[in-house]
């Protein structure tokens, strides 16, 4: 079991009555990097354990927690908004992560991989804030 994680472009749909929102699926975006799983995507597929723990190992718990920023709500599915102060902070705090540990062609272990998975979040938050009318993170 896991969460099924993605950033871009609002998508809507309305049927009797009900309304659903998610992230609109891309892939191949000119310059994406590679992530876990699904190549060159904005969606991603973490364990709950291996998001968790990779939010604690890097900090970014703590880092989010201190700015006010909660990505991932308490319901089941759902989507946040990515406001400028939102992108600017897990921009700012992957690069951070980056310039410490960058990513290394070959590597391997949770460094490399939460590597990663901050190079995939910092350029999806920064693709997203750029190219979409409604960007948001998604989490299902």
């Amino acid at each position: 079991m896991g969460y099924n994680l993605s950033i871009g472009e609002t998508e809507h749909n309305e049927e009797d009555g009900y309304r659903w929102t998610w992230v609109r699926y891309e892939k191949l975006v000119e310059g994406a990097p590679f992530n876990s799983g699904h190549n060159h995507s904005n969606s991603i597929m973490p364990s709950y354990s291996s998001w968790g723990d990779f939010k604690r190992r890097t900090g970014l718990s703590v880092h989010l927690e201190r700015e006010g920023i909660q990505l991932i709500g308490d319901a089941d599915v759902g989507v946040t908004p990515i406001t400028g102060e939102i992108c600017d902070a897990v921009v700012k705090f992957a690069a951070q992560h980056l310039r410490k540990y960058p990513v290394q062609d070959g590597g391997y272990g949770n460094q490399h991989y939460d590597s990663l998975r901050m190079r995939w979040l910092m350029f999806w938050f920064q693709w997203a804030r750029a190219h979409c009318d409604e960007p948001v993170f998604g989490w299902g």
